[in-house]
């Protein structure tokens, strides 16, 4: 029994026209002036202007509708922090903060620690809690909350001791618990997070200098 002849050359001249044939697969389009979505062939629009059939407006198609659907979701990601503040939460923030810059008129050791926790709380109440998910984010801000009073009638007057111990607690909650809360709320414990490690590096450089005595 002869084996069959394969023509190598033939088969590589169909698969090169194969590679070399335009993408005529219907792609849906949003027309730029009343975002009607179309369904059109790539090949009707590489140079051709092509009429929306719902407003007759002319457009020269250029994109397609996945590629500006992708721009609408990142600006939407942009804008969930945003979208996700809780009201009430932001209110009580600023009380907070206004009684903490009220209390800087006295200054001693223990009113500017107590105007710092103030000014931390009324940062941490419209950061940590997430109008749509409060359940959550409610226990996560409580909870902090608790633990930073508790720091602060534990360390006294020492302010830097009490910024560290606040930066390492909030890190250690975010490890443990990561996989449970919302991506917004971690992003938010990341801001955070970030802002308390540049404050934890000015206190240990400053450690450092007094430590050389520079």
């Amino acid at each position: 029994m002869k084996a069959k002849k394969v023509n190598i050359k033939k088969h590589w001249t169909i698969a090169r026209r194969k590679k070399q044939t335009p993408d005529i697969t219907p792609k849906p389009y949003r027309c730029p002036k009343c975002k009607q979505i179309s369904i059109i062939e790539n090949k009707d629009i590489q140079s051709a202007v092509f009429s929306c059939p719902n407003c007759g407006q002319k457009n020269i198609f250029k994109k397609p509708v996945e590629q500006q659907e992708k721009k609408h979701v990142t600006t939407q990601k942009t804008n969930s922090l945003l979208s996700q503040i809780s009201l009430n939460a932001v209110i009580i923030g600023l009380i907070l903060i206004l009684i903490s810059i009220s209390l800087l008129f006295k200054q001693n050791p223990l009113n500017i620690k107590l105007s710092i926790t103030l000014i931390i709380l009324g940062i941490i109440c419209p950061l940590f809690i997430i109008e749509k998910k409060q359940n959550i984010s409610m226990q996560i801000t409580l909870g902090t909350i608790i633990y930073i009073i508790i720091l602060f009638l534990a360390t006294g007057t020492d302010l830097e001791i009490f910024l560290i111990l606040i930066f390492l607690g909030v890190l250690v909650t975010k490890t443990v618990i990561d996989e449970y809360i919302p991506a917004e709320l971690k992003t938010r414990m990341n801001l955070f997070i970030i802002v308390f490690f540049a404050i934890f590096s000015i206190i240990v450089i400053q450690r450092i200098i007094n430590l050389i005595g520079i």
